[in-house]
């Protein structure tokens, strides 16, 4: 159907609906994602990758630019100087599983975008999400997830290295 076709409603509908879309915002440039995985990002999008674990109370916080520091490429920010220093001492001990890549994804043996916000800490190692039901379907089967993940990382960590 052309425009000469259309009603003088249904050429009203069509500009509104096409102004509309326009102002509708596009939520996955929102979205908060944790790849580490390149150089130039802010590990975690700028949460502190201690406050993850219970002896900083498991309250996930945003660092400060104040405290930062690099490592491996990657700038981490803490929220206070104690975790920047607790970071510096054993910064692998705080570092996500899968390079923070989702968890649960990494199972079935891809890498998609994680979340800071959703996490699980498991025997001491940070597991991330890249949305809620995947989070929800790690936890009713961690142990084999984890057993899958690691398995599909440790290939992925051969692929890299053989193709370079």
């Amino acid at each position: 159907m052309s425009l000469k076709q259309m009603t003088p409603f249904g050429i009203r509908l069509f500009l509104m609906l096409l102004f509309l879309g326009f102002l509708v915002p596009n939520y996955s440039a929102f979205s908060e994602t944790a790849d580490i995985n390149t150089v130039t990002s802010l590990g975690l999008n700028g949460y502190d990758p201690v406050s993850y674990f219970p002896e900083s109370d498991g309250k996930v916080m945003r660092g400060n630019s104040y405290y930062s520091y690099t490592y491996n490429g990657t700038v981490y920010e803490f929220s206070s100087e104690a975790n920047l220093d607790s970071f510096k001492i054993d910064p692998e001990r705080y570092l996500p599983k899968y390079d923070g890549w989702c968890a649960t994804s990494m199972a079935s043996g891809k890498k998609i975008s994680s979340r800071p916000t959703l996490f699980d800490v498991e025997n001491g190692k940070l597991y991330l999400f890249s949305k809620l039901t995947a989070q929800l379907a790690w936890n009713s089967k961690k142990d084999e997830l984890i057993s899958r993940a690691d398995e599909n990382w440790k290939k992925m960590q051969i692929g890299e290295k053989s193709s370079t």
